[in-house]
């Protein structure tokens, strides 16, 4: 090689490994990335005791042509608390990914930590998870898939959906005989070196109930995740009126026989059982679809206003899952036009 030394990194560099045979060993993987030709790489290897005894640790070389040698084969005895070192070096032959073990032998115990040199390459990082929550039945929606190349390479990444199904089982598209409820679009992209692509995810919710999917990922020049799990819960979107005993409020609300100038309000809940959330309004009681005789006589039916009842709040927007308290008034005016009086509703004489 040229002469050039640099130091690598391992998987984990901050932390010890776990505890095995007395010791903890730094890093727990020796990995190399984007190794080049003409460069020696090293990196540092750490065995702490951490028993309450003197252990005897002795490293063991990689097998000849691995392409990774230890520098330290010698016997160290080393007292509780205290680290013994090594240096791992690796220096690329052939234009092809390297992996081997060191072996370490903690007083004729061996603990194994794996040695990894990797070529240039796409890395992608991606979710794994990807869940709509609750859908409207009859809807298409789309969330977005973010995939970034943090490698240095490009890379060609395909996707195929398939359909899990109630008992687990996968159903790959070929065998779906229909189009799949989740499609990623693109199915196929290349994503150079630091890029970042945005795909699209979408659920056809054309079937009520539980969606589930999976994404396979194929990376052609580099790693990252293989698969994607997809899901969604399909449901209806139904808003209800519900009265004050919490049942269907009736098309037409009774607010009984009144006498000019006093008030009568009746509480209604507005319910939104659906996943999605709505907008509404309350029409006007007056013009030529009015919902309502208020009198008996005409005259004194065209003279009253829509000013006679009156909704709070008359329209708005209601969330997924929420409840909004309403209120119905009926006020006839203090002095109505007619000796002929009214009333809100049809109701006989008496009724409620």
């Amino acid at each position: 090689h040229d002469g050039r030394t640099r130091c690598g990194r391992g998987a984990m560099a901050e932390e010890y490994g776990e505890d095995l045979a007395g010791v903890r060993v730094h890093p727990p993987s020796v990995d190399f990335f984007d190794v080049e030709r003409g460069v020696k790489y090293v990196i540092r290897v750490a065995v702490k005791n951490v028993s309450h005894r003197a252990e005897r640790v002795r490293f063991v070389a990689p097998p000849a042509g691995s392409g990774f040698t230890v520098l330290k084969h010698s016997t160290a005895t080393i007292a509780p608390g205290i680290e013994a070192h090594a240096e791992v070096e690796f220096v690329l032959a052939a234009d092809e990914d390297y992996h081997s073990t060191l072996k370490v032998d903690v007083s004729g115990k061996v603990v194994e930590l794996p040695l990894h040199a990797y070529r240039p390459r796409a890395q992608l990082e991606l979710e794994t998870v990807l869940s709509f929550g609750p859908v409207v039945h009859e809807n298409v929606v789309s969330r977005l898939l973010r995939v970034a190349n943090r490698g240095k390479r490009a890379a060609k990444v395909a996707f195929e959906v398939a359909m899990i199904e109630a008992g687990g089982e996968e159903v790959p598209q070929a065998q779906l005989g229909e189009r799949s409820l989740f499609t990623i679009v693109p199915e196929t992209c290349e994503i150079g070196p630091g890029e970042e692509r945005e795909l699209a995810v979408e659920l056809d919710a054309r079937a009520l109930g539980p969606a589930r999917g999976l994404a396979r990922l194929s990376i052609s020049g580099g790693v990252g995740p293989s698969l994607v799990d997809l899901s969604g819960n399909v449901l209806m979107q139904r808003v209800e009126l519900l009265d004050a005993k919490g049942v269907l409020a009736p098309p037409r609300l009774s607010f009984g026989q009144l006498y000019a100038g006093l008030e009568r309000k009746q509480t209604c809940t507005l319910v939104n059982n659906g996943p999605s959330s709505i907008a509404f309004s309350f029409a006007s009681l007056g013009g030529d679809e009015e919902p309502q005789e208020l009198a008996e006589d005409e005259e004194l039916d065209r003279e009253l206003s829509d000013a006679v009842f009156s909704i709070s709040p008359a329209d708005g927007r209601i969330g997924p899952f929420e409840s909004l308290q309403l209120s119905f008034a009926f006020k006839p005016p203090p002095s109505p036009p007619s000796k002929a009086g009214f009333r809100a509703t049809r109701a006989e004489e008496g009724g409620g």
